[in-house]
């Protein structure tokens, strides 16, 4: 497996990971490798939506229930 070239993840935009991860599975020669690094940012990526977006419905309900 080859290394980062600084040592460092790559910076990427939100939505970037997904989209480097479906062109380094494209033809003629597809880089799985590489695939597989985009598909956990890209995974990383998600979760942490996911988990933030979540926090902020379980504040909602917490003010919500204050108010009754």
């Amino acid at each position: 497996m080859r290394s980062l070239p600084d040592g460092e993840p790559p910076s990427l935009q939100p939505g970037e990971a997904h989209q480097r991860c479906l062109q380094a599975l494209g033809p003629p020669h597809p880089d799985y490798e590489q695939a597989l690094v985009y598909a956990v940012l890209s995974l990383d990526e998600t979760l942490r939506g996911t988990v933030a977006e979540l926090g902020g419905v379980a504040e909602q309900i917490r003010l919500a229930s204050r108010r009754r």
